[in-house]
């Protein structure tokens, strides 16, 4: 056997192996979550701690708190990718060390850091606002790291022909820039989805675990990941737990699913415009 075709074989075995993870992953919360795949289980109220009754608090709660960290996050990415981007200087070297060690900090350090700062010292107690104010200090890396790289993936001519007609540095980024990397913003925010949704330890130090429908940012609530852990941890039931993953992970794959096609979308468009 040549050694071209041994190499063949076994990246084969390691490609099928990394594909066999996810579909044991999906087929094992598929099976076990199904069952309670419907209307009542989606639209109703958690009863019984749990044991019963639908998701819909949790859901809610859920899309609330992904919506306030990415409201909260993306304005903040894209000054520092416009500022990467656009400043060269010994502070720029700065901000992307601290961007990269602010990717690479476990996240139960952000809860410990968002326990400490927003529900203690700012008094805003377990609360939706305390969670997302930490949630998005761990996004603004991911984000600007996405957003600096699209900006740095226009063609240098469009840059060129700005400054030619006379555009300032900002006018460029702020007419040009802009328009180009629009896309690549909302698939960032997509892809961010499923990094908040599937929080757990950081939630549950910052936003608290209440079952009761929140009324404002302020109130304390539980997340489905927050839901999921309690439900399978205290034992209250296997069932619900299982159900509400398979929910999660609907929602995740199909923010993920349409977040990559916009990604590759807009990268194939950038390649015929530079081509």
């Amino acid at each position: 056997m040549k050694k071209n075709d041994t190499n063949s074989i076994i990246f084969s075995l390691i490609g099928c192996t990394l594909l066999l993870y996810p579909i044991l992953i999906v087929w094992d919360i598929g099976y076990r979550g199904i069952h309670l795949l419907n209307l009542d289980f989606i639209l109703g109220t958690p009863a019984n701690f749990g044991k019963s009754g639908g998701i819909f608090t949790v859901t809610f709660s859920t899309m609330v708190v992904v919506s306030v960290s990415i409201l909260i996050s993306i304005p903040f990415s894209i000054f520092l990718a416009l500022y990467i981007s656009l400043v060269k200087s010994s502070f720029q070297n700065l901000i992307d060390i601290a961007i990269d060690i602010l990717a690479g900090i476990p996240s139960i350090l952000f809860g410990m850091f968002g326990f400490s700062v927003f529900v203690i010292e700012l008094r805003l107690g377990w609360s939706i606002l305390s969670g997302a104010l930490t949630i998005s200090f761990m996004l603004m890396p991911l984000l600007t790291k996405l957003i600096t790289a699209s900006i740095r993936a226009i063609p240098s001519e469009y840059r060129e022909e700005a400054f030619m007609s006379g555009a300032s540095d900002w006018q460029y980024y702020y007419l040009i820039c802009f328009p180009l990397i629009l896309w690549t913003i909302v698939a960032s925010t997509l892809l961010s989805i499923g990094r908040v949704a599937g929080e757990t330890a950081v939630l549950l130090m910052t936003v608290g675990s209440s079952l009761i429908f929140p009324r404002s940012l302020l109130d304390s609530a539980r997340p489905m990941s927050i839901h999921i852990f309690i439900l399978a941890k205290d034992g209250i039931s296997y069932d619900q737990a299982f159900g509400t993953a398979l929910v999660l992970l609907i929602f995740v794959s199909l923010a993920n699913m349409i977040g990559t096609i916009i990604v590759r979308y807009h990268h194939n468009n950038m390649i015929i415009g530079s081509g």
